[in-house]
């Protein structure tokens, strides 16, 4: 098993209002979204996914990040459809 530390940094961008507003729905109407790697899918599993997303560079493993890669892409996206109307 490969054992490291690692650093994180990331910039949260639009994350905290995002966060806020899902838990504001989630909380108001009973649901629920979980996005990302879970312990319960295994620990390996869990370490790679954490290896890929952040990269390793003492062990020269480059970051290739999928999640917040794919969020920072898609956040504009997201809120318009999850929290504004849409017109008819």
């Amino acid at each position: 098993m490969l054992k490291t530390n690692i650093d994180i940094i990331d910039e949260k961008k639009n994350w905290s209002t995002l966060t806020k507003q899902v838990r504001n729905m989630s909380s108001a109407n009973g649901n629920a979204v979980d996005i990302g790697v879970f312990q319960e899918q295994g620990k390996d599993l869990v370490d790679y996914a954490t290896w890929n997303e952040f990269g390793v560079p003492k062990r020269l493993i480059p970051e290739r990040s999928y999640v917040r890669s794919t969020f920072d892409t898609w956040i504009n996206e997201m809120v318009k459809k999850i929290f504004l109307p849409t017109r008819q």
